[in-house]
C-alpha cells in the first residue's frame, strides 16, 4: 500500500472499525503492526509500531529522530516556504515507506 491516499483512506476504515466493536479497537491497541498488516499496512521488519486511544484532554507530541543537517536545512527551506505545516506534516519529507 505505497499510495498516500490509500493510506489515509485505510486508516480511515481502521478507525471506524474501531469505534463499532471493541474486541477489534483493542486488539488494534494491543497487537498494532499485526491488525495493520491485516489491513494492508507493510509494516517494515524492525519499525515499532504503536496506537494510542486519544481521549478529550489528551494530546501527544512526537519526539522524532534528529536529522542531518542537510535534512534539516532542507526542511528548513521547505517550511518557510509554506509547503508544509511542519515536518510532520510534510508527507513527502518523511516518509518510513
Amino acid at each position: 500500500m505505497a499510495d498516500k491516499n490509500e493510506r489515509r483512506k485505510a486508516w480511515v476504515r481502521i478507525v471506524s472499525k474501531a469505534w463499532a466493536d471493541e474486541v477489534y479497537k483493542q486488539r488494534l491497541l494491543n497487537n498494532t503492526a499485526a491488525v495493520l498488516a491485516e489491513e494492508g499496512f507493510e509494516v517494515p521488519e524492525g519499525v515499532n509500531v504503536q496506537v494510542f486511544e486519544q481521549g478529550k484532554a489528551d494530546a501527544y507530541f512526537l519526539l522524532p529522530e534528529p536529522l542531518e543537517a542537510s535534512e534539516l536545512a532542507e526542511l528548513e527551506e521547505r517550511l518557510a516556504a509554506g509547503n508544509c505545516v511542519s515536518f510532520l506534516f510534510c508527507d513527502d519529507f518523511i516518509d518510513p515507506t
